[in-house]
């Protein structure tokens, strides 16, 4: 592997790391492991690695237009193709024990989804605003249109399966 965009903590950054060749690059989005100020052992910085740390949320509290440019950026690299979504298997709402089943088992490659858009019988709790625009949906107002009309859940695990 060339470059990891890791999210994932614990034994899977270990686990990361030894996948990236000679002379890659790792980037750390997480912020688990780097406020909990976890070891990291250096030997995989034999093959002339580099490790980055990039904390989004401060990218996305900064004045100015980075927030917006790297958005657009991403959208422009995912309709163009050059970019693609990691691989998902949707659950309706009905579901959710069997997609905790699903990744409490580590078979599946990719995202987990519970999908709201059948939710008869089901109470869902909204978050407060303040959580919903977080990353800079309300300062792109132009960007509005990339929100997606079905509410969904993504269930995040730390498997090495779950994670491409």
């Amino acid at each position: 592997m060339d470059i990891v965009l890791n999210s994932l903590a614990g034994e899977a950054i270990d686990k990361n790391l030894s996948i990236l060749r000679p002379f890659g690059r790792f980037v750390e989005i997480g912020l688990v492991d780097i406020y909990k100020n976890r070891r990291l052992g250096m030997r995989p910085l034999r093959k002339n690695v580099s490790l980055f740390a990039v904390d989004l949320s401060r990218v996305f509290d900064k004045p100015g237009d980075l927030p917006c440019t790297l958005l657009r950026e991403a959208i422009g690299r995912f309709d163009g193709r050059t970019l693609t979504p990691l691989p998902y298997r949707v659950f309706p709402a009905d579901r959710v024990p069997d997609a905790f089943r699903a990744m409490a088992q580590a078979q599946h490659i990719g995202k987990l989804v519970v999908s709201m858009q059948d939710r008869a019988g089901l109470r869902v709790q909204r978050g407060r605003e303040k959580h919903r625009n977080h990353y800079g949906e309300k300062r792109c107002q132009n960007l509005s249109n990339i929100t997606s009309p079905e509410p969904r859940i993504m269930l995040e695990s730390a498997s090495m399966n779950s994670s491409v």
